[in-house]
């Protein structure tokens, strides 16, 4: 007759203490399924944290010998958008869906910076609720500023609108057309983007401003 193998003396163990492995098995099991669930989770989180909306992102420092203001002579061109945007739309007869709108001011140029003069925000009527720069802010050469409007600040309604003043440099001007806004070359980019909920269905759209005014050597 062949010898058999020895047991190995954990199968014993766990043979020998059942009520252990009952208990235990199931909890093993649900760690390794919800595990790795819990630490994206948790990962998400943080990068939801740290990409959290700050005010005046990626504006240029203050100079160096600490004068925060800006020489707006260096910026004779003055140039002023209308951004739609909306606190709310309309769907099924008229019931309002809440939205979330970020301003994105953008400056497209390699190399020249410009200068945010006024961030206004109107409601339907044409009333102004709010201004959002207190002091003209310079935007570098490819960088970008944002401002937020959250989702229970509904009294903008669904005309709301910004009203947005950008100093440019002089030499912003490409050749073409300078009576026609599309043909002007200056470097700003502006979008309004609304973001809502509706039941569990996520709603998002964006509006691009529209050059209203422009005027040199003011």
């Amino acid at each position: 007759m062949t010898q058999r193998d020895p047991v190995p003396k954990y199968i014993l163990w766990l043979w020998s203490h059942p009520i252990l492995v009952l208990t235990g098995l199931p909890l093993i099991l649900v760690l390794l399924v919800f595990g790795p669930v819990l630490y994206l989770e948790g990962r998400l989180e943080q990068i939801e944290d740290r990409l959290a909306y700050k005010p005046h992102e990626n504006v240029s420092p203050s100079p160096p010998d600490g004068d925060a203001s800006i020489d707006l002579g260096k910026y004779p061109e003055r140039h002023a958008y209308y951004v739609p945007c909306y606190s709310h739309i309309y769907h099924r007869g008229g019931r309002p869906i809440l939205l979330e709108t970020t301003l994105s001011i953008r400056n497209t140029s390699i190399d020249r910076p410009m200068v945010v003069t006024k961030v206004k925000y109107f409601d339907t009527a044409g009333a102004p609720l709010k201004s959002y720069v207190d002091q003209p802010v310079e935007v570098g050469p490819m960088a970008t500023i944002e401002f937020l409007v959250e989702e229970h600040e509904e009294a903008g309604g669904s005309g709301a609108n910004f009203l947005v003043e950008v100093a440019l440099s002089g030499d912003s001007t490409a050749d073409g057309d300078s009576s026609s806004g599309e043909q002007r070359g200056d470097h700003v980019l502006l979008e309004s983007v609304m973001v809502g909920l509706s039941g569990t269905q996520c709603i998002s759209f964006a509006r691009g401003g529209v050059l209203v005014d422009e005027r040199v050597g003011e």
